[in-house]
C-alpha cells in the first residue's frame, strides 16, 4: 500500500514540475524586453529544454515500470512454488489420514468378526 501512495506522489510531483517549468518559462519569455527573434529563440530552448525533461521523466517512469514488473514476478513466482509446497503437503497428509482410517476400519471389521465367531 505505501508503495501505490509513493508512486501516486511521484507522479503528482513530476506533473507539477514539468507544468511549473514550462508556465515559468513561458512568463520569464513575455515578461523579458527583447526582440521577437530572441524570443522566439527563447522560446525554442524552453522547448527543447522541457522535451529533455519530459523525455527524462518518461524513462524513469519505464524503469520503476520495468522495476514493478520483474518485482512483480518474482513474489508470483514464490506464491507459486508456496502454493505447490502446500498442496503437496496437504496431499501427504491427506493419504496418511486415508490410510489411518482404512487400518481402524480393517481393525473394526476384524474385530466384529471375531465377535460374531465367538458368539456363534
Amino acid at each position: 500500500m505505501q508503495h501505490k501512495q509513493s508512486s501516486g506522489s511521484f507522479g503528482s510531483f513530476v506533473l507539477g514540475f514539468l507544468l511549473g517549468t514550462g508556465l515559468g518559462a513561458v512568463v520569464a519569455l513575455l515578461k523579458a524586453p527583447q526582440s521577437g527573434d530572441e524570443t522566439r529563440r527563447q522560446l525554442q530552448r524552453a522547448a527543447d529544454e522541457f522535451r529533455r525533461e519530459a523525455d527524462s521523466v518518461v524513462a524513469t517512469t519505464k524503469s520503476h515500470l520495468q522495476e514493478a514488473k520483474e518485482q512483480l514476478g518474482q513474489h508470483a513466482a514464490a506464491i507459486k512454488a508456496e502454493s505447490e509446497a502446500a498442496i503437496e503437503e496437504t496431499k501427504k497428509v491427506l493419504a496418511e489420514g486415508a490410510r489411518d482410517v482404512e487400518q481402524e476400519a480393517k481393525e473394526g471389521a476384524r474385530k466384529v468378526r471375531q465377535k460374531a465367531k465367538s458368539e456363534a
